[in-house]
């Protein structure tokens, strides 16, 4: 399960997936443009178009990892149970304003909560292997040699983004649902 297929970097995992024909489902809302299906397909014309042949189509799940259970029918949180065995999660909120200029307190409501929600699909789900794609930022303002292992040590932020990234990881590594990050 791919979530953020339509962002810059799960564009480019979905891309990589597509081209050696490992199956995938996507995770993704519709807008006010159009439906998830189709903001998919417009996606996979292009991913073709750049490689020059036909390419099979990702599972389309219409939802939303801001809504509780991802805002996904019990069947499809059935169908992923059934058919997925890892999770890559890379959707997320780019948002560098302060959270309380924005109304639904972006980042936090998609990176924090979001994963959030997401763990606890999965987890119902019983999907364990977890590929979770963070950031540089979530160092804040430290100055030096910067460990992975390092994701929280009481580090000064520079805005919001940064902050929930870190809260999102932290949350990702003390699950105990999780065998393999």
């Amino acid at each position: 399960l791919l979530t953020g297929s339509t962002g810059l970097v799960g564009g480019q995992v979905l891309a990589r997936l597509a081209k050696h024909e490992i199956p995938v489902a996507v995770l993704v809302r519709s807008n006010r443009r159009q439906t998830a299906m189709e903001r998919i397909e417009a996606l996979m014309l292009r991913l073709e178009e750049r490689f020059g042949r036909l390419l099979v189509r990702p599972v389309v799940l219409d939802g939303d990892i801001c809504q509780v259970e991802l805002g996904l029918s019990e069947f499809d949180r059935r169908w992923i149970a059934a058919h997925c065995g890892s999770v890559i999660h890379s959707a997320a909120n780019l948002l560098f304003r302060p959270a309380s200029e924005h109304p639904d307190n972006e980042p936090y409501r998609t990176n924090l909560d979001g994963t959030a929600n997401l763990l606890n699909v999965m987890n119902a789900a019983g999907i364990t292997e977890w590929h979770y794609v963070s950031t540089a930022y979530i160092a804040g303002l430290r100055d030096g040699t910067i460990f992975e292992n390092e994701s929280d040590v009481g580090q000064q932020f520079g805005n919001d983004y940064e902050r929930s990234k870190t809260l999102a990881e932290n949350l990702i590594r003390q699950s105990a649902a999780i065998e393999s990050l």
